[in-house]
């Protein structure tokens, strides 16, 4: 595929770091909510909101609906 567009995020290479991020985020997340003691709860809060703002900015992948119904519950 390669380059597609003059923007930041219009490459493969950009994409597949921004995936990769997204997926430390997802891990870091799902390790919050499976050990909530061991996590300082704002740090939690401050990854959820960041991905968030990934996915709404940059059209970052989300999670599966299912992933975030797990943290949900």
């Amino acid at each position: 595929m390669g380059t597609w567009g003059p923007g930041n995020f219009s490459d493969d290479i950009a994409l597949d770091w921004l995936g990769r991020l997204v997926g430390e985020l997802v891990d870091g997340i799902d390790r919050g909510m499976a050990r909530p003691e061991a996590i300082c709860g704002h740090v939690l809060a401050a990854q959820v909101e960041v991905l968030a703002l990934l996915c709404e900015h940059l059209n970052a992948a989300p999670p599966k609906p299912e992933v975030v119904a797990v943290w949900r519950a």
